[in-house]
């Protein structure tokens, strides 16, 4: 009977143990079960972090491509403007010659302008001497074909004297060329003498006149040189107030 009784206490025991441990292995599952979805859903969370992640790998991955495809490109235009600047670096220095070139060019062909100018001027200066000098020859030429026509005059003298009886009074002046005078008068006496007298290369010659009217017009022949012309009063026996116009035509 005692030792039924102790096998019943002993399985009453183990059976209070076991239940004690069933109890406690419960709740230990209980709570590991809560670990366990706990960790799934975390499990989760970072699989889809991982993912999301790896998205953003892949969308990074491509813009990285697409900035390094841009990046290619902009090497590659900026060799190509490298290539352009050195070439047109090569352009400016070759047309910076040229213009070097042209500018001495240019200074050479202003100085060479310059000399052109100057005797264009100093022609220019010559031909209009030459003008001026062919104006005087044809002014010269119109004249003596003038006087060669005895176109050209020069009044000598136009005055009223007054000239006594025996008394005479002298006009000189100096004949550039063979021409003729034109004495015109009126005198308040008549028969009076005109005397001319002319010197021509050391010759002497004397046209002489006497009128009797108290007034009128005498042409005289004269020649180059100089000429004296007297109104003589010594005939009427009384004084004369004598208006004349003297003349020389050439």
């Amino acid at each position: 009977m005692n030792g039924s009784k102790s096998i019943l206490i002993v399985l009453s025991i183990i059976i209070l143990v076991l239940a004690g441990a069933s109890g406690y292995l419960y709740m230990n599952n209980v709570d590991l079960h809560a670990q366990v979805e706990d960790l799934t859903s975390k499990n989760q969370a970072l699989q889809n972090q991982v993912q999301s992640l790896q998205n953003d790998k892949a969308s990074l991955q491509s813009q990285l491509d697409q900035l390094q495809n841009q990046l290619n490109e902009l090497i590659q235009e900026r060799d190509n403007l490298i290539a352009q600047v050195n070439n047109l670096t090569e352009i400016k220095r070759q047309l910076e010659a040229q213009v070097q070139d042209l500018q001495e060019e240019n200074a050479d062909l202003t100085q060479e302008i310059q000399d052109l100018q100057n005797q264009i001027d100093q022609l220019n200066e010559e031909i209009q001497q030459l003008n001026q000098k062919i104006d005087e020859l044809n002014d010269q030429i119109q004249d003596l074909y003038k006087i060669i026509n005895l176109e050209l005059q020069t009044t000598i003298a136009s005055e009223t004297i007054n000239l006594p009886y025996n008394y005479y009074y002298k006009v000189t002046f100096y004949a550039n060329y063979s021409g003729y005078l034109i004495f015109r008068w009126t005198a308040t006496v008549e028969n009076l003498t005109i005397y001319v007298e002319g010197y021509y290369e050391g010759n002497y010659y004397v046209p002489r006149y006497r009128y009797l009217e108290a007034g009128g017009a005498i042409i005289i022949p004269v020649l180059p040189g100089r000429v004296n012309v007297y109104l003589i009063n010594d005939i009427a026996s009384q004084g004369a107030t004598i208006t004349y116009e003297l003349i020389y035509v050439y």
